[in-house]
């Protein structure tokens, strides 16, 4: 009895202690899956503040009114400089562990950024390809060549003491010239009905209105030579012609309340260079096709068709012959 009871004793302290032990297991097994799923969800935690840290990095710290092509690339090198470790530490977390959407908006952040730098940088091709050929000399590619109208060349044959020339460009080329200077140049031809002869080796002049009109031509023509300026030449031929019965005097007002030099204007009128030009000048105007009947005669693009009513309104008929956009006077 007493052996039996002691063996059946030990049975029965054995299986409590297998129970316990039993116990003990599920426990820790129970604790460790615990501290799992705890180390899981703030693993996940973490992960989510990561990426919302990454949004308001994106959001906040590239300024607002930075260009789209620098804000895409500081995001993205704000983004690549996320250690390589944490990166896949993190990667193998979301998919093993945390909601897929996630996931999924942080590759919809990286494909935005890197869209939006592909965009910035190939959406102005167009543009970085005609700076290049522009800077390399090089002519536009025909894709690239913008419209350009030929502006309208004007040539006026007038003498420096005829009234109808005076009228005309105190009264019609001035005007027209302001207003339509963007879409013509203007030559100014100082000679009308005057006879050139060679005596000597020097040219002499037979002006219709006589020697002070041929004086007065002589200074109009060296001042279309010396000054460059287009605008210029006319302001001062305006301001000559208005009153031209003392040709150097007035030359040399309106020379210098232009701010050009009076000195190089008389030079070239009292030398053999005054000549020269006055010589061309008359080579101009009887070269003309039909010969000038009328003084003044305007040709347009070295066209004469048309002269009355150029004569009456200048602006009008540039108006109308410039094949251009319409212009804002017109």
């Amino acid at each position: 009895m007493s052996n039996k009871y002691v063996q059946v004793s030990r049975v029965h302290i054995s299986t409590r202690s297998t129970s316990k032990t039993c116990e003990t297991k599920d426990n820790k097994s129970h604790n460790l899956l615990n501290a799992q799923v705890s180390s899981s969800n703030r693993t996940c935690e973490t992960n989510r503040s990561g990426l919302a840290l990454l949004e308001r990095t994106v959001e906040y710290i590239v300024p607002p009114k930075t260009s789209d092509d620098a804000r895409g690339v500081m995001a993205l090198d704000l983004l690549l400089r996320i250690p390589i470790t944490r990166r896949r530490q993190t990667r193998a977390s979301y998919f093993n562990v945390c909601q897929p959407a996630w996931t999924m908006v942080l590759l919809s952040m990286v494909l935005t950024l890197v869209l939006i730098n592909d965009m910035n940088t190939y959406g102005n091709l167009h543009y970085r390809r005609r700076r290049e050929a522009l800077l390399q000399g090089l002519a536009p590619s025909p894709s690239d060549e913008v419209p350009v109208y030929p502006t309208l060349h004007v040539e006026v044959y007038y003498e420096a003491l005829c009234p109808d020339s005076r009228y005309f460009i105190m009264k019609q080329l001035t005007p027209a010239y302001e207003k339509l200077h963007k879409i013509m140049h203007i030559a100014l031809v100082p000679y009308g009905k005057a006879r050139t002869q060679e005596k000597d080796g020097k040219f002499i002049f037979d002006c219709q209105h006589g020697p002070v009109e041929c004086r007065a031509n002589m200074v109009h023509a060296c001042v279309t030579n010396l000054v460059k300026e287009e605008a210029k030449q006319l302001a001062i031929v305006h301001c000559m012609i208005d009153k031209n019965d003392a040709p150097m005097k007035i030359g040399q007002k309106c020379v210098e309340k232009y701010s050009e030099n009076w000195e190089d204007v008389e030079s070239c009128v009292l030398s053999d260079k005054g000549s020269s030009i006055m010589k061309h000048m008359g080579d101009m105007t009887n070269n003309l096709k039909p010969h000038v009947s009328f003084i003044p005669t305007i040709t347009i693009d070295r066209s004469q068709d048309d002269q009355k009513h150029i004569l009456q309104d200048l602006h009008k008929i540039l108006c109308k012959r410039f094949k251009g956009p319409k212009q804002p006077s017109c």
